[in-house]
């Protein structure tokens, strides 16, 4: 009878060292990686297959986003741009706008780039 309670015990003790590293693994992979590096790199490409930074600074914010595949930005999303990336930006905000919405955050960063913020 003491053997069983402690295979039972171990068997616990195994479940839930097993749970702990499925919830830190789970944790790590909800994390979703920004990669703004490869980003900066495909629109230096961009620049250079449309002629240039004296064509691309031609443009308009909204032809430069639409080469990009992007939609034309909102009144909104340039007061946001201000607010994480301008002269009085938020920081903290802005890193949690990144690891909440990082989609969100890719957008406005592309918006702030081509506005001239970054």
């Amino acid at each position: 009878m003491v053997n069983l309670r402690e295979k039972v015990s171990a068997l616990e003790s195994e479940r839930e060292t097993l749970r702990s590293q499925i919830a830190v693994r789970n944790a790590h992979s909800k994390f979703e990686s920004l990669n703004t590096r490869a980003a900066d790199a495909a629109r230096d490409k961009l620049i250079a297959s449309c002629g240039g930074n004296a064509k691309w600074f031609s443009m308009t914010l909204d032809q430069r986003l639409s080469a990009q595949g992007q939609s034309p930005a909102t009144n909104r999303e340039l007061r946001e741009v201000e607010q994480y990336f301008g002269k009085t930006s938020d920081s903290q905000g802005a890193s949690t706008l990144a690891k909440q919405w990082p989609e969100s955050y890719r957008r406005l960063r592309m918006i702030a780039r081509e506005i001239g913020l970054l």
